[in-house]
């Protein structure tokens, strides 16, 4: 294969998981490509520096969202997040709080009675992007768990 032993043990380890890491991705980078990190990102730097940010036109199709029910319900919960624990809700410059609606089962599902408020958490940014990608889980209509420990949804 052309790898010395080293190699192929960093390969071997990086590639044992289903799930890639950052780690293993920049570890299988570097020895199939011979690049550190910190050149890659160096040469990053060194292509942009000078470059104006570039436009495109994109047409994309979107699921229609009920904006009606997600406005009432960040209005019921006081635009901010349901866990009552959270520590990320913050105001913005103009005052208001920000919040987001995530679907407790998603939209993209395409399935009947998703839009309905049992099924829509407003949450903040964090707490929305910890339920999209598995790090956090809904155990009932008032609780999640995150990293083992529950938390009360405010309802």
């Amino acid at each position: 294969t052309g790898l010395s032993e080293e190699q192929a043990k960093v390969l071997s380890h990086a590639t044992a998981s289903d799930k890639s890491s950052a780690e293993s991705l920049e570890a299988v980078d570097e020895v199939t490509r011979g690049r550190k990190l910190e050149s890659v990102v160096e040469g990053w730097r060194k292509r942009n520096a000078d470059k104006e940010p570039e436009e495109i036109e994109r047409r994309v199709r979107r699921l229609k969202r009920c904006y009606g029910l997600v406005r009432s319900l960040k209005k019921r919960y006081g635009y901010k997040c349901q866990i009552g624990s959270c520590l990320f809700t913050f105001r913005m410059s103009n005052g208001g709080w920000y919040c987001e609606a995530a679907h407790i089962k998603p939209l993209s599902g395409r399935k009947r009675g998703l839009e309905l408020p049992e099924n829509i958490l407003i949450l903040c940014a964090n707490h929305h992007k910890m339920l999209d990608y598995g790090a956090m889980k809904v155990m009932t209509l008032t609780e999640v768990e995150i990293k083992g420990a529950r938390h009360r949804i405010m309802r």
